[in-house]
C-alpha cells in the first residue's frame, strides 16, 4: 500500500526487510545442513571482525633513495631508534632495555634471527612499525615519519646480518602502502557497527539523512589551586603524554577527562576521576589499547595523584595561571626555587635516588660540587653548568657505567633551573 505520494509507508518497508531477513537465515540454516563439508567448514569458523581504523594521507617519497643503506641514514637511524625504541628493546638493540623485565614476551633482540613474526626483509620490518604486532607490547610506530621509519630499519640492518634488500621486496612493499604516491589508509569501521548505524538509522527515518555527532557537556567543579599544582606535576607525564592529540609512547591526554576509552581487555571505560586516580597509581592495570604496559608506578604521593587528576579536568577547558612570588635564599640557595624543583624532581625520581642507591641512572645524593668519571673517560664536576646541560641535553656528557638512554624532557629553563637549584640542596 503506498500513500498519497506513491511512497510506501516506513513501517512496511522495515517489515520487508525483516521477512527478507528471516527468508535469508532460512536459506542459511539449510545450507548449512545441505552443504558440501568443506563448505560446512567454512560456515562454521568464527569470523574476525573488522576493525576501526581512522583514514590518513601521507607524502610521497622516493622509495628507492630509502632503500639504499648508507652512513648518514644509519646515524640518522641511530638517534631515532635511542629516542624511540631503546627504552624496550635496549641501547645495542639486544632486547634488554630498562622496560624489558615488565614485558612478556620480550623485546626483540635484532642480533638474532630467531622467531620473527615478520620477515626480516625491510618490508616486514617496515610493517612490524607500521601496523605493531597484536599480542605483544609491539604496538604500530605508524606516526614515526616515513624516512625516520627507514632509517631505523637501516641502523637495525647495521647490527647484524640481513636479508640483501631486493627490488621486489620494494615493490611489494609500495603496493602494499603506496609510498611513492603517498601513504593512504582509508576510515574503516567494523561491519557489526556499520549495521548497527543502517538499523538505527532506518528506525528513525533518517536513513541518507547527514547527522552530527554531538556530545554532551556537563560542568566539572575544578580546584584552580589543586589543578596548578598538578600542572606543574605533569611534567612526571609530559615524556609519553602529549598534550595536542599526536601520539607518543602513551596515549595523548587531550580532552582526557570523561572520554570512552577501549583497554587492551576489550573492555570500555571512561575516564573519570576514579579511573584516572587507578591509572596513575596502578599504571599497568587498565591499559589503553594499542599501547605497551611500561608504565612504571611513580613515587607519587595521594594529594599529588589527586592534583595532576585535577589538572587533566582542565585539559581542553579552563587556563591555569601559577602565581609567581619573590624568592627568599639561604646558603646562596634560592629555597623558594628549590622547593619548586622538589616538586619537579618526582621527574627524575624513577631512574636517580637520592640515597646511594644504583638505579636505572647513578645516584643523585651530594652530586652538587661531585667530580664523576664520564663514559668518554673525562672526568668532569657536577656544578650547574654540567647539571644544566645533563637535563637539557642528557646523553651527552653520560656518567661512566651507566647507558645513554635518558629521554629529553620538555622543561623550560625555568623548570631546568629549579631542579639544579633542588639537587644544590642535596
Amino acid at each position: 500500500m503506498r500513500n498519497q505520494k506513491g511512497q510506501m509507508p516506513q513501517a512496511e518497508i522495515i517489515l520487508i526487510y525483516a521477512l527478507l531477513g528471516v527468508a535469508c537465515l532460512m536459506t542459511a540454516a539449510f545450507y548449512r545442513s545441505h552443504a558440501p563439508e568443506p563448505i560446512k567448514i567454512l560456515l562454521k569458523r568464527d569470523v574476525k571482525d573488522l576493525e576501526q581504523v581512522k583514514g590518513k594521507a601521507g607524502a610521497a617519497v622516493d622509495l628507492k633513495k630509502l632503500y639504499t643503506s648508507n652512513a648518514d641514514l644509519i646515524a640518522k637511524g641511530k638517534t631515532a631508534y635511542t629516542n624511540t625504541c631503546a627504552s624496550c628493546h635496549g641501547t645495542n638493540g639486544q632486547g634488554d632495555g630498562v622496560a624489558a623485565a615488565a614485558l612478556n614476551p620480550k623485546p626483540r633482540n635484532f642480533h638474532k634471527n630467531e622467531n620473527w613474526k615478520n620477515p626480516r626483509t625491510i618490508s616486514g620490518i617496515f610493517k612490524t612499525l607500521q601496523e605493531g604486532l597484536p599480542g605483544t607490547a609491539m604496538s604500530a610506530y605508524d606516526y614515526v615519519s616515513v624516512a625516520d621509519r627507514f632509517a631505523i630499519i637501516h641502523y637495525l640492518r647495521s647490527l647484524a646480518t640481513y636479508p640483501t634488500a631486493s627490488a621486489k621486496d620494494m615493490q611489494d612493499l609500495d603496493a602494499k602502502y603506496n609510498l611513492s604516491s603517498g601513504e593512504k589508509i582509508p576510515h574503516q569501521i567494523p561491519v557489526k557497527k556499520a549495521m548497527q548505524i543502517l538499523v538505527s538509522e532506518a528506525k528513525k527515518g533518517t536513513l541518507h539523512k547527514s547527522h552530527t555527532n554531538v556530545s554532551s557537556h556537563t560542568t566539572t567543579q575544578i580546584d584552580t589551586k589543586l589543578a596548578a599544582k598538578g600542572k606543574t606535576l605533569f611534567i612526571t607525564c609530559a615524556a609519553c603524554h602529549s598534550l595536542d592529540g599526536t601520539r607518543r609512547v602513551g596515549p595523548s591526554l587531550k580532552d582526557v577527562f570523561n572520554r570512552k576509552t577501549k583497554l587492551t581487555s576489550g573492555k570500555e571505560v571512561q575516564a573519570n576521576v576514579a579511573y584516572l586516580t587507578n591509572s596513575i597509581k596502578n599504571p599497568n592495570a587498565d591499559v589503553v589499547a594499542g599501547y605497551p604496559p611500561i608504565m612504571s608506578k611513580l613515587p607519587l604521593s595521594d594529594s599529588d595523584v589527586k592534583a595532576i587528576v585535577e589538572y587533566l579536568k582542565t585539559l581542553g577547558g579552563a587556563k591555569i595561571s601559577i602565581k609567581k612570588a619573590s624568592a627568599p635564599t639561604s646558603n646562596g640557595v634560592d629555597t623558594k626555587l628549590a622547593a619548586k624543583g622538589k616538586t619537579l624532581f618526582i621527574t627524575c625520581a624513577a631512574c636517580h635516588s637520592l640515597d646511594g642507591t644504583r638505579r636505572v641512572g647513578p645516584s643523585l645524593k651530594g652530586v652538587f660540587g661531585r667530580t664523576s668519571k664520564l663514559a668518554s673517560g673525562k672526568e668532569i664536576k657536577a656544578d650547574t653548568a654540567y647539571l644544566t646541560n645533563s637535563i637539557k641535553n642528557p646523553n651527552a656528557d653520560v656518567v661512566a657505567g651507566y647507558p645513554p638512554i635518558m629521554s629529553k624532557l620538555p622543561l623550560p629553563d625555568s623548570d631546568v633551573k629549579a631542579i639544579v637549584e633542588y639537587l644544590k640542596t642535596l
